[in-house]
């Protein structure tokens, strides 16, 4: 009789643990990225065909974007121009994340018609960011980093 309640043992412990550690099973949410994120990234220009420049030059930029836990998010830094000219840009945003797999999306509307969106992983419990611009595929991939 003993070995049929030792045998049983196992499953009544894990019929008990707390709802707490089924959560391990999706460590990401809205709140995992909340903080400030220092990133440069840089994007190809590609000039139009009919141009009579032939070569492509790159728009960098170089700034912080802050996550507020609950969806929302706002971008500022300076972008740096093929020439060195230097201009500030700031944007506002809204994210979400994945649960699941660890991936998220950020979307900045600027003005009517330009939108731009990133995906991410969230890599090393929410200190990093490994990014892609999805709205550009001249983008670089870059991090952003938890300060």
């Amino acid at each position: 009789m003993k070995i049929i309640k030792a045998h049983w043992l196992p499953i009544v412990i894990l019929a008990v643990l707390p709802p707490a550690l089924a959560q391990d099973q999706n460590p990401c949410s809205a709140s995992s990225i909340k903080g400030s994120y220092g990133f440069v990234s840089s994007v190809r220009l590609v000039p139009p065909p009919n141009s009579t420049v032939k070569h492509t030059a790159r728009l960098r930029f170089v700034g912080l974007i802050s996550y507020d836990g609950a969806g929302n998010a706002k971008a500022g830094g300076i972008s740096i121009a093929p020439s060195g000219k230097t201009s500030p840009f700031t944007g506002d945003g809204t994210y979400i994340v994945d649960a699941q797999h660890c991936t998220g999306s950020v979307s900045f509307q600027e003005g009517e018609n330009n939108k731009a969106k990133w995906d991410f992983v969230i890599v090393s419990n929410g200190s990093e960011l490994l990014t892609m611009v999805a709205t550009d595929p001249n983008s670089s991939p870059f991090t952003q980093v938890k300060r």
